[in-house]
């Protein structure tokens, strides 16, 4: 008899969000999804992206086969719980944009590097 799997809690979900801080993306994409990450959809949780599948798959106990389900598993929960599922496109945006945030703040403390560049 096949028992259907239940969907994590809140709770789950941030145990994995931490794990997956702790271990880096590619080391808990290898662990939970087979190697491989994202391409369409991602969680932005705490100014972070993180892999939308391989989190929902980790987040199950015991862990789930992230081939064995589809996106609308996960899209549907995660923003019941509260999370943010933002696309490839918005993901890319979030990246450029905190990059950029990153440049004003390095100008800002060095002037000396613009005032050379004049």
């Amino acid at each position: 008899m096949i028992v259907p799997y239940k969907n994590p809690t809140r709770a789950q979900i941030m145990r994995k969000l931490q794990e997956f801080k702790r271990i880096g993306r590619q080391r808990f994409i290898d662990k939970y999804s087979s190697g491989f990450g994202a391409r369409s959809w991602y969680i932005l949780y705490e100014d972070n992206l993180y892999d939308m599948k391989s989190v929902w798959a980790a987040a199950h106990d015991p862990p789930r086969w992230s081939g064995g389900f589809n996106t609308s598993e996960p899209h549907l929960h995660f923003p019941l719980l509260g999370f943010k599922i933002v696309n490839a496109k918005q993901a890319k945006v979030f990246v450029e944009g905190k990059r950029r945030v990153r440049e004003a703040i390095y100008f800002q403390r060095h002037p000396g590097v613009v005032a050379e560049a004049k």
